[in-house]
């Protein structure tokens, strides 16, 4: 019988037998990001995947072999596919890593565009209105978010996110996002009247979008961990 150890091996031999050279960012597991690399080769005698820098002079110093990361996955210039690859540096070099793989996850589009529940205060406003706003995230995806707010808006506005932090004191998004949807008007907890819209991302940067995308697949993690262990 082989063992689950063997199993997980061969799926990422198989894995990165098909794919190779796949740009990719290292973070540590709380979401602190390392630096962009690239894949290189797996070696199944050692265990261990070659991660190489992508951009900048140096991989971050005073981290070493023994620290735990996840490193995110973009199998296509789209993001229609990422993959979540656990592991351990093992070997730290200026410009490349060594690391032993010990979970891999691949989510699709439909895991991309699945809207998160939260519960978020930061600042909007009109692209043409430079004075701001606070309002309320209560979900948000990769593509896009849902706010409450008592600021009246229309289908096709414009407007600029500032100051939301999806991880506890994480990294501070902004986003420009389109307002898709409006629904009716509702009454909050202190009774003032409230609208509820649903906004589209536009003109994200491959960096924002990295960031966001690292911090909502971690808050869906620690989702699907909480409900496991009920």
């Amino acid at each position: 019988m082989t063992s689950k150890t063997d199993e997980f091996v061969k799926d990422v031999r198989t894995f990165f037998s098909e794919h190779s050279d796949l740009r990719c960012e290292v973070m540590t597991l709380d979401n602190i990001f390392l630096f962009p690399g690239i894949t290189r080769q797996y070696d199944p005698d050692s265990d261990t995947l070659r991660i190489d820098l992508r951009r900048g002079e140096t991989t971050p110093a005073g981290t070493g072999a023994g620290v735990r990361i996840k490193i995110q996955i973009k199998l296509s210039s789209s993001q229609q596919e990422i993959v979540l690859l656990y592991g351990t540096a093992v070997h730290c070099e200026r410009t490349y890593w060594d690391i032993m793989p010990e979970k891999i996850d691949y989510f699709t589009e439909d895991r991309m565009n699945f809207r998160l529940s939260v519960d978020i205060e930061g600042q909007i406003k009109r692209e043409s209105n430079p004075a701001g706003v606070w309002c309320r995230l209560f979900n948000i995806s990769l593509t896009g978010a849902g706010i409450q707010l008592t600021e009246d808006y229309n289908v096709g506005e414009i407007l600029i996110f500032s100051g939301f932090q999806i991880v506890k004191d994480g990294f501070s998004h902004s986003f420009r996002a389109e307002i898709v949807r409006k629904d009716r008007p509702d009454t909050d907890e202190e009774g003032r009247v409230c609208y509820r819209y649903g906004c589209k991302f536009i003109d994200m940067d491959e960096r924002k979008r990295d960031i966001l995308c690292r911090d909502v697949f971690s808050l869906q993690a620690q989702g699907m961990r909480e409900k496991n262990s009920l």
